[in-house]
């Protein structure tokens, strides 16, 4: 991330990419963020820490010691409003400026933002992280996308009793099963019903 600006502070990451060129519309930043940050979450998932975030894209400071802005401040509002789940969404400001890049291409099912993008049932933009072991003209990265099989079931099975938990990890199990549908590797998909807890039910008297 040598083209970024980080700070990290209690269990936040602030990661700022500077808009730079002759067009100054963000989409080369952009396009350079979301692989970056696609690496590195596939990375702490498969090392067990899921993370969630948020991209905006306005005015922010970053040096030594501080980190401040509006584009901050909208960031931090996604995260903790919005993002819920494992993911990292796109908030309104993001959003915008996608939408204006698609615009470049045509057709615009066929803009690379399609490709790296998802949009969830709630309408929120996420970030497809999984696409991160893609590589064009090289076979994927099975061993990834294995740890992350494994990283997700552990989850499911430490937080199987616990359904206020639990429902954070189903959500990362959906989101793998939809990757391997998605691009044919039914053989990795998580069987999440193994790890959901008993429905048995007991009539019986306070």
């Amino acid at each position: 991330m040598d083209r970024s600006a980080l700070k990290a502070f209690t269990d936040n990451i602030a990661i700022g990419w500077p808009i730079a060129g002759p067009r100054r519309d963000g989409e080369g930043e952009l396009g350079a963020a979301f692989g970056d940050l696609a690496w590195f979450q596939l990375t702490m998932v498969n090392e067990g820490f899921f993370v969630r975030g948020a991209v905006s894209v306005g005015d922010v400071y970053v040096d030594d010691i501080a980190v401040f802005g509006e584009a901050l401040m909208e960031a931090y509002r996604g995260e903790s409003e919005l993002a819920r789940d494992p993911r990292i969404i796109l908030t309104e400001s993001a959003c915008r400026h996608v939408r204006a890049h698609v615009g470049y291409y045509w057709p615009r099912h066929e803009a690379p933002q399609n490709r790296v993008l998802i949009r969830d049932t709630d309408g929120q933009w996420f970030l497809n992280y999984l696409d991160a072991i893609l590589d064009p003209g090289i076979h994927p990265f099975f061993d990834e996308l294995e740890r992350h099989k494994a990283s997700v079931q552990s989850r499911l099975e430490e937080y199987r009793r616990k359904p206020g938990i639990f429902s954070k990890y189903a959500w990362a199990a959906g989101y793998h099963n939809f990757f391997c549908d998605l691009h044919g590797f039914r053989d990795y998909r998580i069987d999440i019903e193994v790890f959901a807890a008993d429905r048995g039910y007991i009539a019986d008297d306070l």
